[in-house]
This record gives C-alpha cells, sequence and structure tokens, in this order.
C-alpha cells in the first residue's frame, strides 16, 4: 500500500504492514489509520495465528532498494512457546519452510504445474480442474483474492515468575517477517504480541467499550487491534492505561507526488526522494546532497541490495514530524523568521509555522485519536488522566540505529517488575532515558502522572529518539494529561481521585513539601566570548598540529556568583566546564535562570557538524541557535506547565529572551496521592541527572549543557578547587569521592590557520574524522569542555585517509604507530585535556556519567581495572548502595543523549587491591574514542606521615623535629 506518513505527505510507495483480515479494505482504502500491528493476549492464552500473504510478488526496484523477490513471507515471533518446526515462521535447517507464498507465486506454481501435466488451459478449462494433477486457483474464502495462501501458527503465552511466584507476564512481544527483513522492515512490516495479566480485560480508551481479553467475545478474526487501550485487571484498582510506540529508522519514503506513477508503479524520482543511499560531501555551507551519479559513474538511481547507507527518515507508529519541516519556509529553503523558526519553539502547537501544511492534521487519514490540535504533531497523541497508571511499551521494527527513549516529566524503574505485587521489592532505580536497537523492547510503567498545577491540560514530550538525529527526522510526539473530566475519555477504575486537587495544599510549597530544605541556584546562561578571558571556549589548548581546537560560538550555563560585575567575566580561577549543580535527597531545588545572550541572536559559525539529509540543502548550518534558553532536569518531580523549560504543546512558554529571568522548581523525590487523595511526598536520591536547554539542535552543539546530582539526604559536600565536577561527599555512614562525566559528540570546533587555506578570524572548522560521513558520526567530541583526539597527539590531519588513496598523498593512518598513542609520552610528558581524575587507593568513589544531548551514535563506557553494579539501588530504589542483587559490570553500553548512569566503582579507587596508578576511562566506540572521549582516572598511593610511628614501634624521629621553617 502507499502509506503516508506525515502531514507534508511524505509516503512509502511500496509499504507493507500487517493488518486483521477485517481491516484489510478499509486500510487500503485510507478509511482506516495504518498503524503497526499490535494483538493482545494474556498470560495463559494460546494464540492461534492465520497468516495470509497479499504482499506483491516482488518489491519492485526504486531509489532506495534493488528488484527483489518478495514471494514468501513468514511471521516469526519471540518469547513465546511454539514448535521450532512448524511455527517458527522462518525456513531454517531441517524445519519446514513456514512461510505464506504470495497470491501471485501460488498462480504461477499453479500454472506451473498445469503446464507440466499437460492440462488444457493455463488457469483452468481442463477436465480435471481442481486436482493435483490440475489445480486451479481459488478466491481466499474471506478476503476474496485470488491465490492467497494462508498458512497456520500456534503460539503460547506462558506465565513468567517474579520471586514471589506472581506472574510478570511476558509483555511486549516483537514479531516480523524472517523471510525478507531486509527488504521489508523499513517499509513497516513488524508487529508486536502484548501480553496483558491473566484474566484482563481490554477496553478502547476512548468509548470505554469492551474489545478483548477475559470473557470478551473477540471479532471473527480476533480483533480489533489498536495501539492504546485500557487494560481492566482482574484487580480493578491495578488497572492502567497502556500505550504502544513501535518505531524505525531507514524508513523509506518519498516527498508528496513522488515514487509513484498514475498505475502505482514506482518509477525512479531521485529528486523527491528523502535521503536515498548515495549522497556526496560537498563541504561547507551544505555538507551533502544527493548523488549526481552512482559510484563509479553509474547513472541513477543507486539502489542496495540491503540498506546500509542510512537510507530514508524515521517513524513512530508510521508516522514523524520532523523538526527539520517545522522550522523552515519551504518557499525559501531557509529557517523561517521569528517564532516561526525558533528552535526554541519547535515543539510548541500554538506556533503558527511557515510551512502551512504543518498547521492543521491531514485528511488522507481519519484522526488517530480526539483532542488532535492543529498545531499538535502528526505523531501519535497520548491522553490520560492526571492520576492514571500509565504503561509506555516499546518496540524497535527497523533497522539499524540506536535510539534514546525519552519522556520530560516522569521518571521509571530501569526493570518494570511486577505492578501488580505490592510485595515485589523493585531495586532497579529511576531512569527517564533507555538506549534500544532493533527488535528489543521496553516497558516504562510511568508512577502515577503528576497532578498539574496550572490549566486544565498538561503536555509531556516523549521521544522515541532523544539525539539531535531522531529530532531533526521527527521522532517525538506528546502525551496529554487531563484535570477534568472529558467524554471522549473513559476513566479508570484504579484512578480513585479523578484528578482533583490535593487536600493538603497547605502542606505544599509548590510542587515541594513545605518543610523541604530550599537549595537555591543562580544560573546565566551566557556566551563564552563575553564571559570568557580568552573570547572562546577552548576545548584542548596545546598549539601543535593545527593550534588550539575551540568553540568561538559556544553558550555556557554558569553560577551567576562567579561573573564579575565590574568585568562581566568570570573570577579568576572558577573552572571552565559545564555546569555542576548538588542538592541532597528530598530539597527543593529552586532555580533561577538569567539569560545573557545577545537580543541580536546566538553566534555561529559553518562547521561540519552534520544533521540527517532529509531536506535538500537544509542542514546544520542552515539552522541559527534559539536566542531563548530553558533548563530542563531529568527524573525529578516538578510541573511541566511550569518547570519543564522546554515549550511543549499546548503549555505556556518557558524559555528565557535575552535580558530577562525564570525561575524553576524541582523536587528531589516523587509525591503520589494517598487513599484520601493527600499528597505524600518521599524523597529519592536519583544521583546522576542531566540538565538540557530548550533549543534540542543547537544548543548542545554550543555546549549548553550541565548536570544535577542529588546526593544522599544527609550528604554534604566539598567541590574541588580546580574542578566542580570533582568533590568529596562526606555522610554519618563514612565519604566518597565523586566524578561528573558528560560526554559530547556533536561540536563544531575550530583551529588556527592552514597554509593555502582561506583563515577567518575565527580560524578555521575542523574537518570530520576520514570515513566519518554519516550524521551521527560527524562533529568533534568532548568530555566536560575537554578533548583529546588521537589525530591531535599523533601529528596528522583529522581526515587524513584510512588507507592509501592515489589521490591524497598524505601518509595513511594505518601506517602510522599507535603503541603510544595514550601515553603521556607521546606528547612530551604532559597529561591529556580531558579530565583527570583522581582518588586515593582504597578511596569510595562514584561516577557520575551523563551526555545530555548529542548524536544518536552510543558510546560503551569503561573504566580499565575497575567494576561496579549495574544496578546500584536500595530502599525500593529510593537511595543508592551496594544490591546484593545486581550483576557486576566493567563496562556500560547505551550511552547516549539523554543518558545518566551512577557507578559505584566495588572496592573503591585501585580496585580490590587498591593499587595507585593511572588507569584509562574511555569510550569504546571507534570515532568518538578518535575523535577524544578518554581520559585518564588518577589512583594516588594513601599519604603516610613520615612523622608518625605506630604503636609498639621504636621509631628514630630525628627527621621529624619542627623547626622554624615548618611553622
Amino acid at each position: 500500500m502507499d502509506l503516508k506518513i506525515n502531514k507534508a505527505g511524505w509516503h512509502v510507495p511500496q509499504a507493507r504492514i500487517l493488518t486483521l483480515w477485517s481491516d484489510v479494505e478499509a486500510t487500503r482504502a485510507g478509511k482506516r489509520t495504518p498503524e503497526p500491528f499490535f494483538f493482545r493476549a494474556n498470560t495463559f492464552d494460546c494464540i492461534t495465528y492465520y497468516h495470509t500473504n497479499l504482499v506483491p510478488r516482488n518489491y519492485e526496484l526504486d531509489d532506495f532498494q534493488v528488484r527483489t523477490p518478495t514471494d514468501i513471507m513468514g511471521q516469526h515471533i519471540h518469547l513465546v512457546k511454539f514448535d521450532v518446526t512448524s511455527s517458527d515462521g522462518a525456513g531454517n535447517g531441517w524445519n519446514y519452510e513456514d512461510g505464506t507464498f504470495a497470491p501471485e507465486e501460488v498462480i504461477a506454481r499453479i500454472q506451473a504445474i498445469r503446464k507440466q501435466n499437460g492440462c488444457t488451459g493455463v488457469d483452468k478449462g481442463d477436465a480435471r480442474d481442481g486436482t493435483f494433477t490440475c489445480p486451479v486457483a481459488r478466491a481466499h474464502p474471506t478476503l476474496g483474492t485470488l491465490g492467497a495462501q494462508t498458512t497456520v501458527q500456534r503460539w503460547y503465552a506462558d506465565d513468567t515468575l517474579n520471586n514471589n511466584k506472581v506472574d510478570r507476564t511476558l509483555r511486549t512481544v516483537f514479531t516480523h517477517d524472517h523471510f525478507g527483513p531486509s527488504t521489508h522492515q523499513q517499509t513497516g512490516l513488524y508487529g508486536g504480541l502484548v501480553v496483558e495479566p491473566a484474566g484482563s480485560k481490554w477496553r478502547n480508551s476512548e468509548t470505554g467499550v469492551y474489545f478483548g481479553g477475559a470473557g470478551i467475545a473477540p471479532r471473527s478474526d480476533g480483533g480489533p487491534t489498536t495501539w492504546r487501550a485500557d487494560i481492566i485487571t482482574a484487580d480493578p484498582t491495578k488497572s492502567y492505561r497502556e500505550f504502544l510506540l513501535e518505531f524505525a529508522d531507514f524508513q523509506l519514503a518519498y516527498e508528496a507526488g513522488g515514487g509513484i506513477d498514475a498505475a502505482g508503479k514506482p518509477p525512479f524520482d531521485t529528486a523527491r526522494a528523502i535521503s536515498p543511499p548515495v549522497k556526496d560531501e560537498v563541504g561547507l555551507p551544505y555538507l551533502v546532497q544527493k548523488a549526481a551519479q552512482c559510484p563509479g559513474g553509474v547513472p541513477l538511481p543507486c539502489p542496495e541490495a540491503v540498506s546500509s547507507a542510512d537510507p530514508g527518515t524515521m517513524s513512530v507508529n508510521y508516522r514523524n514530524e520532523p523538526l527539520a519541516l517545522r522550522v523552515r519556509d519551504p518557499n525559501t529553503n531557509t529557517q523561517a523568521a521569528g517564532e516561526a523558526g525558533d528552535l526554541s519553539h519547535a515543539y510548541r502547537s500554538l506556533t503558527t509555522r511557515a510551512d502551512a501544511r504543518l498547521n492543521s492534521q491531514p485528511l488522507f487519514y481519519p484522526a488517530l485519536t480526539s483532542d488532535v490540535q492543529a498545531g499538535d504533531p502528526y505523531t501519535p497523541l497520548l491522553r490520560a488522566y492526571e492520576d492514571d497508571n500509565v504503561q509506555i511499551r516499546i518496540l524497535v521494527g527497523a533497522h539499524e540505529e540506536g535510539h534514546n527513549f525519552a519522556v520530560h516529566g516522569v521518571k521509571w524503574k530501569f526493570e518494570t517488575g511486577t505492578p501488580d505485587d505490592p510485595a515485589a521489592v523493585n531495586n532497579t532505580g529511576y531512569r527517564n532515558n533507555q538506549m534500544m536497537g532493533i527488535s528489543e523492547h521496553y516497558e516504562f510503567v510511568v508512577p502515577k502522572l503528576p497532578k498539574n498545577f496550572q490549566g486544565n491540560t498538561a503536555d509531556y514530550l516523549y521521544a522515541p529518539g532523544a539525539s539531535v538525529d531522531d529530532q531533526w527526522n521527527g521522532l517525538w510526539g506528546i502525551m496529554r494529561a487531563y484535570r477534568s473530566s472529558r467524554t471522549d475519555l473513559a476513566k479508570l477504575p484504579s484512578n480513585t481521585t479523578g484528578g482533583a486537587p490535593f487536600v493538603n495544599p497547605g502542606d505544599f510549597n509548590g510542587v515541594c513539601p513545605k518543610m523541604a530544605y530550599v537549595q537555591p541556584y543562580d544560573v546565566t546562561a551566557i556566551l563564552a566570548r563575553d564571559v570568557l578571558s580568552e573570547g572562546t571556549l577552548i576545548y584542548n589548548s596545546r598549539g601543535a598540529n593545527g593550534g588550539a581546537l575551540h568553540d568561538p560560538t559556544a553558550i555556557m550555563f554558569v553560577r551567576s556568583k562567579d561573573i564579575d560585575a565590574t568585568t562581566g567575566k568570570l573570577f579568576k580561577g572558577t573552572p571552565i566546564e559545564p555546569l555542576v549543580l548538588r542538592a541532597k535527597a528530598g530539597d527543593c531545588v529552586e532555580v533561577t535562570l538569567t539569560n545573557r545572550l545577545p537580543k541580536t541572536g546566538a553566534l555561529d559559525l559553518d562547521g561540519f557538524n552534520t544533521l540527517p539529509m532529509i531536506v535538500e540543502k537544509f542542514n546544520a548550518n542552515q539552522v541559527r541557535p534559539s536566542s531563548e534558553v530553558g533548563l530542563h532536569a531529568q527524573n525529578l518531580f516538578f510541573d511541566v506547565t511550569r518547570s519543564n523549560g522546554v515549550n511543549v504543546g499546548l503549555n505556556p512558554v518557558q524559555t528565557v529572551k535575552p535580558g530577562l529571568s525564570t525561575k524553576y522548581q524541582w523536587y528531589a523525590g516523587e509525591v503520589v496521592p494517598s487513599s484520601t487523595n493527600a499528597g505524600v511526598f518521599s524523597a529519592i536520591e536519583f544521583g546522576a541527572t542531566g540538565l538540557s536547554s530548550s533549543d534540542p539542535i543547537k544548543h548542545s552543539n554550543k555546549g549548553a549543557i550541565g548536570a544535577l546530582i542529588i546526593e544522599p539526604a544527609d550528604a554534604s559536600w566539598t567541590e574541588d578547587y580546580h574542578s566542580r565536577a570533582q568533590a568529596t561527599v562526606n555522610t554519618p555512614y563514612g565519604s566518597f569521592r565523586e566524578f561528573v562525566m558528560m560526554f559530547q559528540n556533536d561540536l563544531n570546533l575550530r583551529y588556527g590557520s592552514t597554509p593555502g587555506t582561506a583563515v577567518l578570524d575565527n580560524g578555521v572548522a575542523v574537518p570530520n574524522l576520514a570515513e566519518g560521513e554519516d550524521a551521527e558520526d560527524s562533529g568533534q567530541k568532548a568530555v566536560n569542555y575537554r578533548t583529546e583526539p588521537l589525530w591531535k597527539r599523533m601529528g596528522f590531519d583529522p581526515d587524513t585517509p584510512l588507507n592509501s588513496d592515489p589521490h591524497d598523498g598524505r601518509t595513511p593512518t594505518r601506517d602510522y604507530d599507535f603503541t603510544n598513542v595514550l601515553s603521556n609520552s607521546q606528547i612530551g610528558g604532559l597529561d591529556p585535556e580531558t579530565p583527570v581524575f583522581t582518588a586515593t587507593a582504597g578511596e569510595d568513589v562514584r561516577i557520575r556519567l551523563l551526555q545530555p544531548g548529542g548524536h544518536a551514535r552510543n558510546n560503551v563506557f569503561m573504566l580499565h581495572g575497575h567494576i561496579w553494579e549495574e544496578e546500584p539501588y536500595i530502599n525500593g530504589s529510593t537511595a543508592l548502595g551496594s544490591n546484593p542483587l545486581s550483576e557486576w559490570k566493567g563496562a556500560q553500553y547505551g550511552v547516549g543523549p539523554g543518558s545518566h548512569f551512577d557507578f559505584l566503582l566495588k572496592h573503591g579507587a585501585g580496585g580490590a587491591a587498591a593499587i595507585p596508578g593511572d588507569y584509562l576511562y574511555r569510550t569504546f566506540q571507534s570515532f568518538q574514542f578518535d575523535g577524544g572521549i578518554w581520559g585518564i582516572f588518577r589512583v594516588n598511593a594513601p599519604y603516610v606521615d613520615p612523622c608518625y610511628c605506630p604503636p609498639g614501634y621504636n621509631c628514630l624521629m630525628i627527621a621529624c623535629q619542627p623547626t622554624a621553617e615548618t611553622y
């Protein structure tokens, strides 16, 4: 089918999707909104799956993929029990080929049998018609399609027990075609089996009509299916509202009207293909553009047998809302003027866009839900009431990229646990971000949606991909919570308050407990040019090999008290690093944010940091950073209509214009209603939480990032003189060293003049590493405003080819000896310019690892010689500590945009033997390690007082006699 995916009419001419028999014609005709195939079962259900293949026999050659046989398709499923010989939906080993033929394939085989057996007539006309000798194609008894074949699989949803022998269900189960996934998944062929608790009933969340589950007779085809439902559990007080999201990258698509002719066939149409496979790197300012010819001079198109060159766009439930389109003026193909093009207003539903198509909801499909406003994104609107129990279930349908899922203003336990088992203990820790890739499933059980303290709705931003790449592609949407009841949204029996205000308002100070300690901070957003004496933010100061690496356009969040009112510069000795704030569990954090960016707008210079090429000649250098700023915190409890720091949906504006200030209030804990609807407060030691700004594309690129560390409830701390990212934290139970690491991977750095190059006053843009042509590998890398690229240490250009190139006379990097590249001897005995974290051997250490923004390419963090618990949480995840049930780790994957991790080193600094020395910390991701994300953890030997004589020893203390110089 021809599947439309956004308001601009981008579409997939050869889409393949799954749908129930009764929904086929309505879906084809556009009378039913296409969505991924989510089908439900309760634990202990046996699913009989009748799979009919109506897909064409071939995927026809287009701008993305070669002509590929799709004559057989299977339905392969994960997790559930089945007979692998006949219900695997695949063709493995000596098992049966468990696939379903396309109608054209069935007819072709029938014709071949008839010809072989000498039957009269190609399709019929023989007296033996209908026998095995002369078979005849028949119409499907339900669907009517001639030659359509149906195969049958049977699957069993068995129970999965927790430690209390209570079923937690198999949860969300990925299903997809196993015969041609490299062709089919990026065109939409994937789905999910959703396993609900035994005895559950499922109902339409808007009409309240039950459509399946215990005691409910299903439709003849087992349906209906839907991406959102109310799950009314056997104990109604445990009922929850459920949303299912399945998202994809390499979503093959064309602009409106492109890639399809009058007969519905796919002609070549590279001009209207969204990011076709072959692109040319064209340098500044446009960076990349569609290729004029294929490699080797072959004429267009340049299809792939297996998609690997990052083609297409991205989608969630077959929809997207690219920020590229929301801030672009299509008449000029430039950033729109005023608020319409301001990246700090890109998520607002009340901003009129320069592209008129984005100012209304399209009519090519019925509305997905009620209450979708004209300026809302086209992606699914998640609708619920305050105090609802909510589960968000995620599947990744396609195809290669890693994605970091996030929702503003809510949190969840890292592992879901068993929410309907009150005796279950969940010490997996709170999260606000989760990395995931192809075929992975996650379930986020959100604590009751917070009370809304302003207006009748609260809009929460959700992002299946929090990276700049994913947001540019449109992987975001809105969860809208209502205060008052509505006729178009049924109520849950588990929501006893109905969103009514708390009955104890006198106990509150805003969203905080009135008795909570208020931790105030004054923060200023300012250009590095204006606040640093150097006039630029220097990431590597060494003059060799091109000169200092710096960003003269950088934006910094700084503590306002660090700015000298006389000079406007930072006081001498103030650490130059991203903003680090600290508070205690249970504190009420109040941050006053002042914007001192120029009223004329933030600075920008062309660089090689790249965004996905979904719009020709409209990329990173064609959008300016917003001059408005915000400060968004993770995990903490706050009112998203006042203190989210990002302008979302219908919420009031929360960003700060130049010259103005605003205050945000965050509670380091949770507030939930009691049985009498009184607000109950609980302090939570969240540990590392990220701080990000309101511009989702350019502010992380400029360094506008920070961290808020939530320490133990009874802690105090002393920050190091040279670095607030390093501190000693004291509690009544002991002390620990703390290191805050913030990864950056989307920077535009510059260096000094190069012979023969036209030089701007600010130097020249640093090029990308050789073969770093993928947008998510572009840009420079750093830790805490410091970088130590291997190319700079080795003395060659960053874009030096990896292998010999007859057109490039430089020595390829493979011919260099990298043996000592990490040794201080490589650069004259100096330490790397990335942070050197220091502790004493045996000292307790906590590492707070964050990546507040940036590209989608995820990191794997490792610290040599040390290990930590994956889930270092105790007391029901309200505090950090040693969890005896946690796995031990020596590396952490999934470090990407929005990630936040706490590593409590087992045995302390220096490992089990407390060995002093320099230990390497690094990312294992190649481009980012090469680009400078690594450094040293220096473990010093314990101080030994030369004058101390242990009891029982006869010590000569002559050398320790005090002298005049001693005092």
